[in-house]
């Protein structure tokens, strides 16, 4: 049996100090940019909210994340991404920020020519992903959440998969960071997912198509669909519907 608890996030403010409280999400600017680079790889990093409705398009994403952290049961959350512990999730309670994101943004000024365009030569789409968070174009679900965008340079003399290991693994640290002000928290509002065969009702099998980018990528990659931070070709899963709701199979870091 699986509990998520959602605290909704109204707004979202810069301040002295990063906490949840009544609907804000407060901030400290100096203590995310600490948490980013911890990695001293990261040679910079810039913090930015956008709100639904601003005048703003979000470019370079490579990913979004919502902030969740598990607070009873087995495992963490998004297990095996980034060398996360890959102990079975599905169980126990999981809260989660609802209504905002965590934006990683690449800036691509250091980047060679050849993989500032590489998605254009690799897969079909946009090889500059972006998002509107208004006007005509904003029609993604993520222009309807208060998002907080990093914005962070590597060193261009790594690999582009090294790079993309350290950029990601910054993002989830400050998501978690910021899952970690609900930990203690009773939450407003919940949702209760029992798998518990029910002798009235008949029984259910969902069957999903995960693609895997190994052939691009390699098979060592945190690039793709991943499954318990597995992104290369395997065999298929057998997952129950808790796992895939707690953060089993994620998007990954990615061009979208």
């Amino acid at each position: 049996m699986l509990e998520i608890g959602s605290f909704p996030v109204k707004e979202m403010v810069l301040g002295t100090r990063t906490r949840w409280q009544d609907g804000v999400l407060e901030i400290d600017q100096e203590e995310i940019l600490a948490l980013i680079h911890t990695d001293p790889h990261i040679r910079e990093a810039a913090v930015d909210i956008v709100r639904p409705g601003e005048p703003v398009r979000v470019i370079n994403y490579t990913d979004v994340v919502e902030p969740r952290v598990k607070v009873e049961g087995p495992g963490v959350v998004y297990p095996g991404v980034c060398g996360r512990p890959t102990t079975r999730v599905g169980t126990g309670r999981t809260h989660r920020l609802a209504g905002c994101a965590v934006v990683e943004c690449i800036d691509k000024r250091l980047l060679s020519e050849e993989e500032r365009y590489y998605p254009k030569r690799r897969q079909t789409g946009s090889p500059d992903p972006f998002f509107d968070m208004s006007g005509p174009n904003a029609v993604t679900p993520y222009a309807s959440l208060l998002n907080l965008c990093l914005t962070m340079v590597a060193p261009p003399e790594l690999t582009a998969e090294d790079r993309h290991h350290i950029l990601h693994a910054a993002t989830l640290r400050v998501a978690d960071r910021l899952a970690q002000t609900v930990a203690h928290l009773t939450p407003p509002d919940r949702e209760v997912f029992d798998l518990r065969p029910l002798p009235d009702r008949p029984g259910a099998v969902f069957i999903p198509h995960l693609s895997s980018t190994e052939w691009v990528t390699g098979a060592r990659s945190c690039i793709g669909i991943a499954v318990y931070g597995q992104t290369r070709l395997s065999a298929p899963w057998l997952l129950d519907g808790t796992e895939m709701l707690d953060g089993a199979v994620s998007q990954g870091h990615t061009w979208m």
